[in-house]
């Protein structure tokens, strides 16, 4: 069972240092941004895009909001095929309150995920400065409540 100070190491997606250098530079510009609004009547969601180029308009419908989602963005895809540049798609409620209420989600979720690189970044260099201190490897994991394993990792060292 892993600790909650080691779960977050589980996690496929925490770049080191070394990775963000390369990545730099790297980042393709939005050539559009298309927001669709969505709405739900009865039984059925209707999916808008407005303000496409050319004036274009684009209208979906689903029985559930995923389809709803899914035939929009096809619609739209298959509109702006010939578009140079990458399209950025976003699906949101019409409704202020429902979409108000999802997007303070989106920000807990983001500084959730900021609080855990920083919580890796922190631990990466406590760990480091540690070791470069002359603790051992078992007293770096002991007082970071991560096994040594996990510290081995972090810090790219040979544990063979």
């Amino acid at each position: 069972m892993r600790t909650y100070a080691e779960k977050i190491f589980d996690e496929p997606n925490f770049l080191d240092a070394s990775d963000e250098a390369e990545t730099e530079g790297e980042a393709e510009t939005v050539g559009l941004y298309v927001t669709a609004t969505v709405t739900h009547t009865g039984d059925q969601w209707t999916a808008v895009a407005h303000d496409l180029p050319g004036g274009h308009v684009v209208r979906a419908e689903g029985a559930t909001w995923r389809e709803a989602r899914k035939n929009i963005a096809r619609c739209v895809l298959d509109l702006l095929q010939d578009e140079p540049g990458i399209t950025c798609f976003q699906v949101v409620p019409a409704d202020p309150e429902a979409k108000a209420a999802l997007e303070g989600v989106m920000v807990a979720r983001s500084a959730r995920a900021e609080a855990e690189l920083a919580e890796v970044g922190a631990t990466r260099s406590a760990a480091r400065l540690l070791l470069d201190k002359g603790w051992s490897i078992h007293d770096v994991g002991t007082v970071l409540m991560l096994p040594r394993r996990r510290i081995s990792q972090l810090l790219h060292l040979d544990t063979e």
